[in-house]
Order: structure tokens, then sequence, then C-alpha cells
């Protein structure tokens, strides 16, 4: 698609964009409270490494994948009632 084959209504802008919503944590450095989607402190200068990342989002990723894993550990056992009752009923 050209950017003349553009219209209004494929414009996806609502305008209503609040950088507050994309959530905030507190600056490894310095303490200030910074918004999640910056790289850098704007109090401090420090700027945010990948292992600060994974330390701030860290919680959400953890019981996300607890959560994906309780439900793994569930289907295995689930399967492994089914051929036990199935094995119980051939035999």
């Amino acid at each position: 698609m050209h950017e003349e084959d553009w219209g209004e209504e494929d414009w996806d802008d609502d305008g209503d964009y609040d950088p507050e919503e994309e959530g905030t944590a507190s600056c490894p450095e310095c303490g200030a409270e910074i918004q999640l989607i910056l790289e850098q402190c704007p109090e401090c200068g420090y700027w945010l490494t990948e292992a600060d990342r994974r330390r701030i989002d860290g919680p959400k990723y953890r019981s996300e994948g607890l959560s994906l894993m309780a439900w793994v550990v569930a289907g295995v056992v689930a399967l492994g009632l089914v051929f036990a009752a199935v094995m119980a009923v051939l035999s």
C-alpha cells in the first residue's frame, strides 16, 4: 500500500494517548518514578539496562510463566488419568 492509498479511515490514532497508561517504576539509580517506555531516567540520566528491565518487569513474567507451567502440569496429569482409564478398560 502506498502513502497516497491511505485514507482518513485507515489511520488508527484516536488522539487519546496517555503515556501514564504505560506504567511506571522506580529508577534503580535515584529512585525517581519513571515511565516503563523510557530508556533513560529523566531525573538522573541513568540508562536502563536489560537486567534492570527484567528486574522491573520480572514479577509479571514470572506469574505468567508459573500459570503456563501449572496448565502444562495439569494437562499431563489429565492425559495420564485418561491413559490409565483406557488401559484399565482394555485389560
